[in-house]
């Protein structure tokens, strides 16, 4: 199967310091830890960034500021991740940090 990649991009509110932005981005690079399969129980990200876009006042950057991009090696560990996994679900519910986001997931067999 080939890998599949999730990818998001987000801006931060205005409202938020340059220290809360950066906390809030090592918050979410936790989640390849804390995210882990429920039957090995062992982390199944395979990689994972994160970061501010190197040049977000570009024409093409659509105003998004930050980017993530995940790496899953299965359709089943991305659809677990996306529907059920209990960490991935906590920290969406607890992140009130993003204005505005696009999120696209594109890789692993055609069907």
């Amino acid at each position: 199967m080939a890998p599949i990649l999730h990818i998001a991009l987000y801006t931060f509110k205005p409202s938020l310091t340059a220290v809360e932005i950066q906390e809030s981005t090592r918050n979410m690079l936790l989640l390849k830890e804390r995210c882990v399969h429920p039957d090995t129980g062992k982390p199944y990200i395979l990689s994972m960034v994160a970061g501010p876009n190197l040049v977000p006042d570009s024409p093409y950057a659509g105003g998004y500021t930050h980017a993530l991009m995940m790496m899953f090696g299965s359709k089943a560990d991305w659809l677990y991740y996306t529907k059920e996994d209990p960490a991935h679900t906590e920290f969406m519910r607890e992140n009130k940090d993003w204005e505005g986001g696009c999120v696209i997931d594109i890789g692993g067999d055609e069907e």
